[in-house]
């Protein structure tokens, strides 16, 4: 059965701490986090650090010494380390109810280098709006190929394009070198070279007379309810490949990086028999024996773009 964690609510804690001063307060959050901003007196210790319980053991001699953990709010931080301090033997462990954010609106004291400023998680900024050009030598597209006997996967370059972003749209083309195919898997030259002519082939690809493909982003509406780290925008667009021009959608997550760039990613199936390559689909062919390939091609796609300069 878990066990409870008792909570304190701020002026409880508050309390506490001026009748306790050996009582031991957590900030569970990351060390930029709690620079920033912090309960006073309070110890930095990272829950989503692999380091956390070396870290307590470190900051905390004596695991009978009262410990309350804080996290940023309504999230689960707090909980999830209170667990884990409770499970590695500390006898003593309470949560602050509400966390950082109930401390500050029961108006107690903070310190840190931006105590009364707002907190802002730049892991979670979107992308500024404006046009950015991918950096091909970023971007990623891997497939997968599958039979009832076998997987394969390998990558395709992207040679370019261009994104156009805005707080409610995603508009842009990306341009892919379908003859750059490769595999990842076989590690026999022979074998691997084998896979791939036939990818190039007329039995799938035909990349001799369509050696490109052209994906065109024509809307990317956000996605309701999106929380950070799952696809936040539903990109519709068309795909140009082996000639054929058919509409295309998938969610997609689109971010930004660090630095200012635009980051992309999204994971999808495709039927490739609707581009014409056939070869070895079991609703087209029959008695295909071990010919037979499954229709659906997985696309793993990453994209990285830079601000276009201004001139």
């Amino acid at each position: 059965m878990p066990i409870k964690i008792p909570t304190l609510s701020p002026r409880e804690l508050a309390f506490r701490l001026e009748k306790s001063p050996t009582m031991t307060v957590v900030c569970v959050l990351t060390p930029e986090t709690h620079a920033r901003k912090r309960l006073p007196g309070s110890i930095c210790a990272c829950i989503y650090e692999v380091v956390f319980p070396q870290t307590m053991r470190q900051a905390v001699l004596d695991k009978s010494r009262p410990v309350v953990v804080y996290g940023a709010g309504a999230s689960r931080e707090a909980e999830v380390a209170a667990g884990r301090l409770s499970a590695l033997g500390y006898a003593d462990v309470a949560i602050l109810a509400g966390g950082l954010d109930a401390w500050e609106a029961a108006g107690l004291p903070l310190e840190g280098e931006a105590a009364n400023e707002p907190l802002v998680d730049i892991a979670v900024l979107p992308p500024a709006p404006g046009t950015y050009v991918l950096d091909a030598a970023q971007c990623t597209l891997e497939w997968t190929g599958t039979n009832k006997n076998n997987r394969h996967h390998g990558l395709v370059e992207i040679r370019g394009g261009r994104i156009r972003l805005d707080d409610t749209d995603v508009l842009g083309e990306i341009h892919i070198d379908v003859g750059s195919i490769s595999n990842l898997d076989l590690t026999d030259p022979e074998l691997n070279k084998t896979l791939v002519t036939h990818l190039l082939s007329e039995d799938f690809f035909a990349t001799a007379r369509f050696p490109t493909a052209v994906m065109t982003i024509t809307s990317g509406q956000s996605l309701p309810g999106a929380t950070p780290g799952t696809a936040n925008r539903l990109v519709q667009g068309t795909l140009n490949l082996r000639g054929v021009r058919l509409p295309l959608a998938f969610p997609a997550t689109v971010e930004r990086l660090d630095d200012g760039r635009l980051a992309a990613q999204a994971s999808f199936e495709l039927d490739r028999t609707l581009w014409g390559a056939d070869y070895g689909s079991g609703k087209l062919y029959r008695y295909l024996g071990y010919h037979l390939v499954h229709d659906q091609v997985g696309i793993a796609v990453r994209l990285v773009a830079d601000p276009e300069a201004r001139p």
